[in-house]
């Protein structure tokens, strides 16, 4: 999946932390067209934070 599809599935999500892998200069733009290998929850009070690996 990719994070722009994340996030218009998950609306009430907050995405603290985006982790690009194998690329130093990404734009938003780009981001938001990767795709996700992995979610994590760090905030064990809120499950709606989270943070993400893209590549």
């Amino acid at each position: 999946m990719k994070v722009r599809e994340y996030i218009k599935d998950n609306p009430d999500v907050t995405i603290t932390k985006v982790k690009v892998l194998g690329k130093d200069d990404v734009t938003v733009e780009e981001a938001l067209d990767m795709h996700i290998i992995m979610s994590s929850h760090n905030n064990p009070e809120d499950s709606s934070i989270v943070e993400l690996t893209v590549c």
